[in-house]
């Protein structure tokens, strides 16, 4: 029986021990220490005074792991080899603390890396097919908008009276594929293809171009309401390409949660993501005398909504390929059912 009082078992936080019994493994040693010539060590029959056992391990990394995670958290131990493996032992004091960080430790190992979505490297390298269509699209719909510019832009462009008050819906999509002038376009088209690629990524390449379309348009909804009954008119892809950086927004937030950190987990977890997509707003959607603050905002609410939403689905569901192929076929639909309609009801 050894006391706890005397110098030589005065635990130290470090990764040294001058003084210890002969036959106790270093906290970082290099390995586990040589087995006896025979047989396995035999327990011992009872601990020192003062001391408690946390838990017992098969491997010595693992005992060695878990004992300098509690040597982080300001708790010190010892760890004792036994028959059929190691025991981690703290201060009596320190029981309740030390099962805590413990648990909490395991929690996290459990939930990382995070999952994600991706089936295959394919699907990564395909993640620029979407991309380029997209930036196909958008050349091809600013060459017919010179050819028909005055009618284009009238049966197009998102106008708050015609959308909220005539209910001209198809305005918040076409919109979208507008733009003022050849620079507006090109920038455009860098956002959407940088965000769109890495959305792609994380949730499959139909339903990335599902969503972003999706949300966009709901942001321009919003910006028409909220500025209605103003003369306000708008066109360009940029509340669609922030909405794709609030996808991957309110994604990272949501995943970036461990379950079983509590309260203050939820709240300080998703901060750095969030406050991540928010520069991001600010630095690239703020400047400018004809920039459309409102419809960034508005775009980046919708995206992070969005996001925060997907990050709970099935796995399962985003990995089956005719679902991403019908989320794909579907995005391009919607866009040309959006033109169908400004054509049929404008003329």
């Amino acid at each position: 029986m050894a006391n706890l009082n005397s110098r030589r078992w005065q635990p130290r936080l470090g990764c040294q021990q001058r003084h210890r019994p002969t036959g106790f493994p270093k906290f970082m040693d290099s390995g586990p220490p040589s087995p006896p010539a025979a047989g396995p060590p035999p327990e011992p029959p009872d601990l020192p005074a003062g001391l408690v056992e946390v838990g017992r391990y098969a491997h010595y990394r693992q005992a060695t792991e878990e004992g300098l995670w509690l040597l982080a958290m300001g708790v010190p131990y010892w760890m004792f080899p036994v028959e059929g493996g190691y025991r981690l032992c703290v201060e009596s004091r320190h029981q309740g603390k030390a099962e805590h960080e413990l648990a909490q430790a395991r929690r996290r190992r459990g939930r990382w890396p995070p999952a994600s979505p991706q089936s295959s490297p394919a699907d990564h390298a395909a993640g620029w097919a979407a991309p380029i269509a997209f930036a196909g699209a958008l050349t091809l719909s600013y060459g017919l908008q010179q050819v028909w510019p005055i009618s284009s832009l009238g049966l197009g462009r998102l106008d708050a009276a015609g959308v909220i008050a005539e209910g001209q819906l198809w305005r918040c999509l076409t919109a979208l594929t507008l733009h003022a002038d050849a620079g507006h376009l090109v920038g455009n088209l860098i956002g959407g293809i940088v965000f769109g690629h890495f959305l792609a990524r994380r949730i499959g390449l139909g339903a990335a171009w599902l969503a972003i379309v999706l949300l966009g348009g709901a942001g321009n909804f919003v910006s028409a309401w909220l500025q209605y009954p103003s003369d306000y008119r708008a066109i360009g892809a940029s509340t669609a390409v922030f909405a794709a950086l609030g996808l991957l927004t309110g994604l990272a937030a949501r995943q970036s949660h461990f379950p079983g950190s509590g309260v203050r987990g939820w709240l300080r977890q998703p901060l750095l993501p969030l406050a991540a997509g928010w520069i991001l707003l600010a630095w690239l959607g703020a400047g400018g005398d004809r920039t459309d603050v409102v419809g960034h905002f508005t775009g980046f609410a919708c995206g992070l909504c969005g996001g925060l939403l997907i990050a709970g689905l099935p796995d399962p569901l985003l990995r089956s390929k005719l679902r991403q192929a019908l989320c794909g076929t579907l995005a391009v639909a919607v866009v040309g059912a959006a033109w169908l309609a400004a054509l049929w009801c404008g003329n």
